[in-house]
Parts: C-alpha cells; sequence; structure tokens
C-alpha cells in the first residue's frame, strides 16, 4: 500500500522496504505458483529501472499474494487487514477465507463403518 505510487506516499524507503520484505516470502510463493511470483515480484522489486513501483496497483498485489495463502498454510485471519488508529485503508480489508465444502450424506460416496464390517464379514464367512 505504501508503496504505491498512487497513494501520495510513495518514495524510495517504502518502495525498498516494499521490496525487502517481498523478497522474504517470494520463495514459498514461488514453489505455490511461479507466475504470481513473477508478478508480484515485478510490482515490488526495488531498482532504478523500476520506475513504476506497484504498476499493477497494490490491491491486484494484495489479492496475487491472498491467492497463495493456502498453499502457505495461511488463513485471512492470520493476516488481518492493514489500518491504522483504528481506520482501514481502502483495499486492505482482511480477505474471507474459503467456505469449507461440507457434503451431505446423499454427496457421499464413502462407505461407512458398518457397510465395511458387513463386507469384512461376508468375505471372512
Amino acid at each position: 500500500y505504501r508503496a504505491d505510487p498512487e497513494n501520495g506516499v510513495s518514495d524510495a524507503k517504502q518502495v525498498a522496504e516494499g521490496w525487502a520484505f517481498t523478497a522474504a516470502v517470494l520463495p514459498q510463493v514461488h514453489f505455490c505458483d511461479a507466475n504470481t511470483a513473477r508478478m508480484i515480484r515485478e510490482n515490488m522489486i526495488w531498482n532504478s529501472a523500476n520506475n513504476s513501483p506497484v504498476a499493477d496497483g497494490y490491491v491486484k498485489v494484495k489479492t496475487m499474494f491472498e491467492s497463495v495463502y493456502s498453499c502457505m498454510n495461511i488463513k485471512c485471519s492470520d493476516v488481518g487487514e492493514f489500518q491504522e488508529n483504528g481506520v482501514v485503508f481502502p483495499g486492505m480489508e482482511a480477505c474471507k477465507d474459503p467456505a469449507l465444502e461440507v457434503k451431505s450424506d446423499e454427496d457421499n460416496d464413502d462407505l461407512s463403518a458398518s457397510e465395511i464390517f458387513g463386507i469384512v464379514f461376508a468375505i471372512v464367512v
């Protein structure tokens, strides 16, 4: 957020800090999704050639990070929101963890314990 020039607060220090934090997690992101890691790297890299940091916007970068949370065993509730003095920055709200898929008994193709016992008993007898 602070490294994105669209917010009017970006300077070399904030871009460099954004890059430092990003560089620390890029190997884990790459393990989960190489294309996501590439996009994040291109947006966050700090060097003299990168004249427009966070070119795709901070919301896109945040969304890309969130897309690999489950692979990295991170929940949205682990991360929370980015706020200052109780005010959440626009686009930096806490994400929502995907709902767990709950199967109904009708969708369940697994055998119950009694069905397995019955099959084993029939085979043995």
